[in-house]
């Protein structure tokens, strides 16, 4: 968008700078006729510029969600943009020639006219740039800025009709003048819900999309109320409310809101406080809500919270959920840092113990640096020796290829990695700057026992530490012995932000966390997996109450799982009346209850029993290849399946040619022992 703009700018300016030399004659009063188009067209633009968020949904309508129409789109925009501009961006650049053209009597001066003109100019552009563009932000909103824009371009064309013209001439500057003022002052201000409801993401057409910009504006922020909204030097932040839920839209975009992502960023925080071995001192990259400053700070053990946060009106939103974060901003241990993460982290000589990165998505305006390796690196010098660096990253509107690339930066900085979900589209990943395998289990269980922690758990929903075990989805050695794309993201080489953009205008099937092909892999993880570990501690009442909890945890967000641990329960202990009850639950819920009267918890408890109980007699080598498959698809390291089944499978295995057979239970053989 930002290359789009300035192309626009650019290529506009010098249009028209080229158009001027066209004409043979210019009549003197040229330069101030130019001016008054550009203040009048400025004035249309201003009362344009609401539907343009409706033309950018109309635009992305037109075009299909693949990589080949990504390019196609983006030549639109620029286009439409063009469109747009042209005339007034084209009239800005047409002042200097026809000033030029006013001096010529000066030709015996040239070089210092021109040196006082190009300075002038520069200066003008220079002060515009850094008052309109970031000093007036501090202040006034966007509708503000444009308004003293257009002020100004009137009062320039006054001033040239004074210079140029005779008395009528002036007087007529004069009114126009006025009338420029009282039109400004008659327009309203640009709606807030208008401007925050985002529907450049909304990419296929709706029944309002052919009634008009009001009509489809309407149906998509209706119910929502404005609470607070602010145009910033960094962003423009806008809190909704709909009901009970209040949600931040940074640029349009939702950031969050206090319910429904409220597992997620508090995990964000419980996750590392509850992992490393001391949880006093943590850094937060991003204010955003404030739930993951509060949960750190109503933490203990937690001496001191430093957040950086860039965005003024991101903190100027922030008493709007006071309620939602437990008062953070109030908490003695908390401390804002205004700037970006990078800088505040370089500036900074002190270590922490936790390093809590919540950025935006990043095909974001420069939020691909908070996933730089460089900046990773930086994050990990300023780690106390045992601390944790939890970095969050999303997987709705994310291919398989801009997931690897961010897990193959993450892995050049950290050699000791797990990665935890929290919805189904968001993981955490964490990353142990010392390194020596999974955390101590008995140390997590000793914290999620502590009074507070047990508050946060029950504010999070979570049913204990069984309930917070579930959501790890990728132990410590895993990651590692998975093969990741070789190219990293750098600041040398940003790879990430144009990645991400084309994975989120096509909009492709939420990719699975990267999964191991090899059982030495997959013992690494079973050996390592908290909440296995957790289990074989348990005795039989303990090991039931602990199955319910995972499963009721992770059904509610990922049905693959659920299904693996459903079907883990049923082999060890089918007689069991809580699943029998817990199956009957999700049976109700339509996702799960497909899946679950389909059978797929049953034939994949077939995987838990090495006898194979279950398996036909006899399998074709393609049956067997497909039971393979399942085995390592839908393996979890916290319901490992027996390997002995894969023997059994390949061993049942019978086809008109033997070597098939026989290469497959070799294969099996050799991982196996």
């Amino acid at each position: 968008t930002f290359s789009i703009v300035v192309a626009t700018f650019v290529f506009s300016i010098a249009l028209g700078s080229l158009a001027v030399s066209q004409f043979r004659r210019i009549p003197p009063p040229a330069a101030a006729i130019s001016q008054w188009m550009l203040a009048i067209l400025l004035i249309a633009l201003y009362a344009f510029a609401i539907h343009l968020n409706y033309g950018a949904h109309v635009l992305r309508t037109l075009f299909q969600s693949t990589e080949a129409a990504f390019f196609a789109f983006h030549v639109a925009v620029f286009l439409c943009t063009l469109a747009i501009l042209v005339l007034p961006i084209g009239l800005a650049g047409a002042l200097l020639p026809l000033l030029f053209h006013i001096l010529r009597r000066e030709a015996g001066e040239l070089g210092a006219v021109a040196g006082r003109l190009y300075g002038w100019n520069t200066l003008g552009s220079l002060l515009g740039a850094l008052l309109g563009g970031y000093v007036l932000l501090f202040w006034v909103d966007l509708h503000v800025v444009f308004r003293v824009a257009s002020v100004a371009v009137a009062l320039s064309a006054a001033l040239l009709s004074f210079r140029l013209a005779g008395p009528r001439t002036r007087a007529l500057a004069g009114v126009g003048l006025a009338c420029v003022l009282v039109a400004m002052s008659a327009l309203r201000p640009w709606p807030p819900r208008i401007l925050a409801m985002g529907a450049f993401k909304a990419r296929t057409e709706t029944p309002e999309t052919l009634q008009g910009s009001a009509a489809f504006a309407e149906a998509f922020t209706s119910g929502l109320r404005v609470l607070f909204h602010a145009d910033g030097p960094h962003a423009s932040a806008t809190v909704l409310e709909e009901h009970d839920t209040r949600a931040l839209y940074v640029n349009g975009k939702s950031d969050g809101n206090d319910r429904f992502d409220y597992l997620t960023m508090g995990l964000g925080a419980l996750i590392p406080a509850l992992l490393a071995e001391r949880a006093e001192s943590a850094f937060v990259v991003g204010y955003g809500l404030g739930i993951t400053v509060g949960e750190l700070a109503a933490l203990d053990s937690m001496r001191r919270v430093v957040v950086a946060e860039i965005s003024e009106s991101v903190l100027d939103a922030a008493p709007f959920f006071d309620a939602s974060n437990l008062q953070a901003r109030a908490r003695p241990e908390v401390e804002i840092v205004r700037g970006d993460a990078y800088r505040a982290l370089v500036r900074d000589e002190a270590f922490y113990d936790l390093i809590v990165s919540e950025p935006s998505h990043p095909w974001v305006l420069g939020v691909e640096m908070v996933f730089s390796r460089e900046f990773l690196q930086q994050a990990r010098a300023r780690l106390s020796p045992d601390g944790i660096y939890a970095q969050w990253i999303h997987r709705d509107e994310m291919d398989a290829e801009t997931l690897g690339l961010v897990l193959a930066t993450y892995t050049s900085v950290f050699e000791d990695i797990s990665i935890w979900y929290t919805l189904d589209h968001d993981l955490i990943l964490i990353g142990f700057n010392r390194s020596g395998g999974a955390p101590p289990l008995d140390r997590v269980v000793e914290r999620a026992a502590r009074e507070d922690v047990r508050q946060a758990f029950a504010r999070l929903g979570l049913e204990g530490v069984s309930g917070f075990l579930a959501h790890e989805i990728l132990p410590v050695g895993v990651l590692a012995s998975i093969a990741l794309p070789d190219e990293l993201h750098t600041l040398q080489h940003p790879r990430l932000s144009h990645a991400a953009a084309k994975a989120f205008f096509r909009n492709p099937p939420q990719p699975p966390v990267p999964r191991a092909s090899s059982l030495e892999v997959l013992r690494v993880g079973a050996r390592n997996s908290l909440a296995g570990r957790y289990a074989a501690t348990l005795d039989a009442e303990q090991l039931e109450a602990h199955r319910e909890a995972m499963v009721g945890e992770t059904c509610e967000h990922l049905l693959d799982e659920c299904i693996v641990l459903i079907a883990d329960w049923l082999a060890h202990d089918p007689a069991s009346t809580a699943l029998r009850q817990t199956v009957a639950r999700f049976r109700a819920d339509r996702g799960a209850g497909q899946a679950l009267s389909a059978g797929a918890a049953d034939l994949l408890a077939v995987l838990f029993d090495p006898a194979g109980r279950g398996l036909p007699e006899h399998l074709s080598p393609g049956t067997a290849r497909s039971w393979q498959s399942a085995f390592f698809a839908n393996y979890h390291y916290a319901a490992p399946f027996n390997p002995e089944s894969l023997l059994t499978i390949w061993r049942r295995c019978a086809d008109e040619d033997p070597a098939l057979c026989e290469a497959g239970l070799e294969q099996i053989r050799r991982q196996v022992e």
